[in-house]
């Protein structure tokens, strides 16, 4: 069974949450602001945006 590239997208931001929640909850425990946290991504792996569905 084969997922729609819409599907795999989607898949990933929600994967990108997840993990930006769980930075949010514990930078605390490594020094870090949890009001300040930012965001990259090396420029290979921007897509063009799609909405999920």
């Amino acid at each position: 069974m084969s997922v729609s590239p819409g599907r795999q997208q989607c898949r990933r931001h929600g994967e990108i949450v997840l993990a930006l929640e769980w930075v949010r909850s514990n930078i605390d425990a490594f020094g870090g602001d949890p009001n300040n946290v930012s965001l990259s991504r090396p420029s290979q792996f921007i897509e063009r945006s799609q909405p999920c569905r």
